[in-house]
């Protein structure tokens, strides 16, 4: 038995908890270890070499914020608001790149209109 984190219920005996994770952010890991050039291994009179370890890259990735534990039912209930959520964000960043595109063109047609009219002045 376990208490919901958002309906705040107590959920039955034999219910499963779930994890679901309500807030992220963006986060950028640093590389670790050193470089190939740098590393050195091995060992000393008849003992086998030390494994050299692998150099991590770091990279970038996203990081768990806020996590709640909570029952199945209210656990469905996150992941369609999350999806929703999803969903108008990827129709945000569609328009957009809509935008972004329109203004693009908008600006290569005048330039090529400044330019036919830089032409017709020379005739």
């Amino acid at each position: 038995m376990f208490r919901c984190q958002k309906c705040g219920q107590i959920a039955p005996p034999g219910a499963k908890s779930e994890r679901v994770a309500v807030s992220t952010r963006s986060k950028v890991y640093p590389s670790r270890g050193q470089s190939p050039e740098r590393r050195f291994g091995g060992g000393f009179r008849g003992r086998p070499p030390v494994p050299k370890k692998q150099q991590d890259r770091g990279g970038e990735g996203r990081e768990i914020v806020q996590e709640l534990m909570v029952c199945p039912n209210c656990a469905e209930a996150v992941r369609k608001e999350q999806a929703a959520r999803e969903a108008i964000l990827i129709a945000q960043e569609a328009e957009e790149r809509a935008r972004q595109k329109a203004a693009l063109a908008a600006s290569l047609a005048a330039e090529r209109e400044s330019s036919d009219d830089e032409d017709g002045d020379e005739d």
